[in-house]
C-alpha cells in the first residue's frame, strides 16, 4: 500500500473529535509545535454510528459533514488538509501510527465514560508504537476533576452543590490563540492523488444514509465553525439592540448554540469570555451564563455516573413504574397522540433532530 510519508521523526497527528474548529483548540496547537509533517485526522466511527440510518441521524450527519468540509477548507488555506478515515479509532490509529511513522498524537479529551474508556486503550496503543501523547481539555469551562476536587473528592450530585463549587473556582481559563497560517510555517502536510482518493470527506450517499432530497432544509441548522460564530454574534447583537431600545420584540430565550457546542465548532470557553463584555445587557446574558454552568454540571454527571442516559442501572435515577402501552407508544413515536404541542414536537424532532425552540430542550454534550 502506498503511504507517501517521508522518513522524518516529527510526524504529528491531531485526532479531531469534538473540536472541529481552529479557535481555542489547545491540543491542535500542541500538535503544531516542533512539527515537520502534520496530519489532521477525523475518524468516522462506522462500527458505532453508521447503523443509525434514520431521518434524524441523517440530519446529524449532514451537520457533521458540513463541519468537516469547512474545517478541511480552512486547513487547505494553510496548504494542509483534513484526513477522514472510517472505522473504529482503536483499529484506525495503530494503522496510521505505522503507515505515517507518527511520533506525536494529540487530542482534546472527551468527558463521557465510553470515550474515556477508549482513550485509556489509545494511550496503551500509542505506548506500544512509541508515540508521544499530549491531551488537553476544551469541551467544558473547567476540567471535570476540578469540580470533584472542589467538593472534597465527591461528585456534586445536586445543582445547588455544584453551583457552590463552580463559584469557588473563579474565572475559567481564557481561550488559547486561534490557529493561523503562521503555525504551519515550519511544517507540511504530505499529499498525493492516492491520499486524496482514500482520505476524502464522504457524502451522505457514500455513507448509505436515506435520501434527504424530500426533506425540507429551510429551517435546518448548518454545521461549521463560521456558522457557530455567526450564530453567537447574532445572539449577542440581538440582545444588545433590545437593551439599547432599538428593538421592541424581546430577544429569543434560546441562543441556538447547542449543536455547535456539542460537536466543538464553537468553544464554550471562548463564548464565556466574549459574553462577559455584555454582562450588563439584561438578565438574558446572566441566564445564558448560568446555562453554560449547568451544561458543565450535566456533562460532569455523565462523565462519572454509569448508565446516566438510561433508567436501568442508573444509581441516581428514580425508578418510575411506567405504564407499558404499546399502542400509546406507537402513537407518540408517530406524532399522532392528538395533543398538538406533543405532535408538533415529534414532527420537528423526526425531521430536524430538535424540538421547538420554546421548549428549550437541548443536548448538553
Amino acid at each position: 500500500m502506498e503511504t507517501d510519508v517521508p522518513d522524518l521523526e516529527r510526524n504529528h497527528l491531531h485526532w479531531f473529535r469534538k473540536d472541529l474548529r481552529l479557535h481555542d483548540n489547545p491540543a491542535l496547537l500542541k500538535c503544531l509545535e516542533n512539527c515537520e509533517n502534520f496530519y489532521g485526522v477525523y475518524i468516522l466511527d462506522t462500527e458505532a454510528w453508521l447503523h443509525l440510518k434514520t431521518n434524524s441521524s441523517s440530519t446529524i450527519w449532514r451537520f457533521i459533514l458540513q463541519c468537516l468540509n469547512e474545517l478541511n477548507d480552512k486547513l487547505r488555506n494553510f496548504n494542509s488538509r483534513l484526513f477522514v478515515v472510517q472505522g473504529s479509532p482503536l483499529r484506525v490509529l495503530p494503522t496510521l501510527f505505522e503507515k505515517w511513522k507518527v511520533s506525536r498524537l494529540t487530542f482534546n479529551t472527551a468527558c463521557d465514560l465510553y470515550s474515556k474508556g477508549r482513550e485509556d486503550v489509545v494511550f496503551s496503543l500509542a505506548s506500544i508504537a512509541n508515540v508521544e501523547v499530549i491531551t488537553q481539555t476544551s469541551h467544558t469551562l473547567f476540567e471535570i476533576e476540578r469540580y470533584i476536587e472542589g467538593n472534597g473528592g465527591n461528585v456534586p450530585i445536586n445543582l445547588e452543590e455544584f453551583q457552590h463549587v463552580f463559584s469557588s473556582l473563579g474565572q475559567p481559563l481564557p481561550p488559547v490563540e486561534c490557529v493561523e497560517a503562521r503555525h504551519f510555517a515550519n511544517c507540511a502536510t504530505p499529499n498525493s492523488d492516492w491520499l486524496e482518493a482514500n482520505f476524502g470527506i464522504p457524502t451522505l450517499e457514500d455513507l448509505e444514509f436515506v435520501d434527504m432530497s424530500n426533506i425540507s432544509t429551510t429551517s435546518l441548522m448548518n454545521g461549521g465553525e463560521d456558522e457557530g460564530l455567526g450564530h453567537f454574534k447574532n445572539f449577542v447583537e440581538e440582545i444588545t439592540r433590545y437593551d439599547e431600545g432599538k428593538k421592541s420584540q424581546s430577544p429569543r430565550e434560546s441562543s441556538r448554540l447547542s449543536p455547535y457546542f456539542k460537536f466543538g465548532c464553537l468553544s464554550v470557553r471562548y463564548v464565556c469570555h466574549e459574553v462577559q463584555r455584555y454582562i450588563s445587557k439584561r438578565d438574558v446574558i446572566s441566564g445564558f451564563l448560568k446555562g453554560l454552568e449547568t451544561r458543565d454540571f450535566f456533562i460532569m454527571l455523565a462523565s462519572r455516573i454509569r448508565n446516566w442516559d438510561r433508567i436501568n442501572g442508573n444509581p441516581v435515577c428514580l425508578d418510575i413504574p411506567w405504564e407499558e402501552n404499546s399502542e400509546y407508544l406507537k402513537q407518540f413515536r408517530q406524532g399522532k397522540t392528538g395533543f398538538p404541542w406533543i405532535d408538533a414536537n415529534i414532527a420537528k424532532l423526526k425531521q430536524e433532530d430538535k424540538v421547538l425552540e420554546a421548549n428549550a430542550v437541548t443536548k448538553v454534550q
